[in-house]
This record gives structure tokens, sequence and C-alpha cells, in this order.
């Protein structure tokens, strides 16, 4: 019952004219209804919220078990704010258990534009052993167009690789005479 009250609360909010108190009070009613709500139905609505500081809010009070995986997956595929999609790829990176999860952490390393989420994916990727690792890192060295601090911190990955081949690294990297 106190779910559905925040919810009104939350909703009434958002038709109010936007101003600073406002926003915080959102932003306080998001995270209220997430702490309330052990279901989790409310995660997909506070993350695809039009405030920025609501997404971030429900980021901050959800946990690697709390996340609805789908509305952060998205959320890193269409947010403009480099910190949330930090927050989303941190958050999902906590838990080693959903192959959607790891589908996300991939898509963020091979593609987000901020290096510090894609190194964050790159390192949850790989404390969680995920298969495929490997030809992933390969092609995060490979990438021309990506940052050089990713594709060195990329090959540096390379070689803690658990059952990696190392004749591969080192063809890749040798230099020719």
């Amino acid at each position: 019952m106190a779910s559905n009250a925040l919810l009104a609360q939350f909703d009434a909010l958002a038709t109010a004219t936007e101003d600073v108190q406002k926003q915080a009070l959102r932003e306080v009613a998001a995270a209220a209804l997430l702490r309330s709500d052990k279901s989790n139905r409310y995660s997909a609505r506070i993350l695809s919220d039009k405030s920025p500081g609501v997404r971030l809010a429900g980021l901050d009070i959800s946990t690697p078990e709390s996340i609805d995986i789908q509305a952060a997956s998205q959320l890193l595929q269409s947010e403009s704010w480099t910190g949330i999609r930090r927050s989303a790829v941190a958050l999902l990176g906590a838990s080693c258990h959903n192959n959607e999860r790891f589908s996300a952490l991939r898509m963020a390393a091979t593609t987000d534009t901020d290096k510090t989420v894609a190194i964050t994916a790159l390192n949850a990727l790989q404390r969680c052993e995920t298969r495929g690792l490997f030809a992933l890192l390969l092609s995060v060295v490979d990438a021309d167009k990506r940052p050089l601090a990713l594709r060195i911190h990329a090959a540096r990955q390379l070689a803690n690789v658990q059952n990696a081949d190392s004749n591969a690294i080192v063809k890749r990297f040798q230099i020719a005479k």
C-alpha cells in the first residue's frame, strides 16, 4: 500500500513545473519507491525517466540483484550522461550470473565512447571469466578507432585470461623485422 502512495506522489511530481526543489523531491521519491519495492516492478520505469537525476538515483539505490537488467542495458545504449552509464556498467558488472548482463557489458566494452565505461565493462567480464573473453579482448586491441588507453588495457588483460593462447598473443604483438 505504501508503494502505491509513493508512486502517486512520484507521478504527481513529474507533471509539476520543473524546478530544483521539485526535481530533488522526484529523486528522493524514486529512491524511496525502489527501497520499498522488493519485487523490482518500478526499476525499469525509474531507469527510463526523463530526468538524469532520477535515473542516477535509481541506479544508486539498486543492487546487482534488484536491477532490471533489460532497463540497465537500454540505459547503456541510449544514455547521454557518462556518469550514469558508468554507474549502470558498474552495477551490471557487480554480479556474474546472467548472460543478459554479459551481453550488455560486451556492448559497453566495444562501443561506449567513454573509455572508463569500456574499461569497467572489460574488468567485469574478466572477473566473471566470461566465455569468449579472449576473442573480445583481441577485437578491442585491434580496434583502431577505440581510445589507445582502452586498447592498452585490453592488451594487458590478455595475459591474465585463463587458458589464453599465448602463441596467438605473441604473434599478434610481434614486431615485423
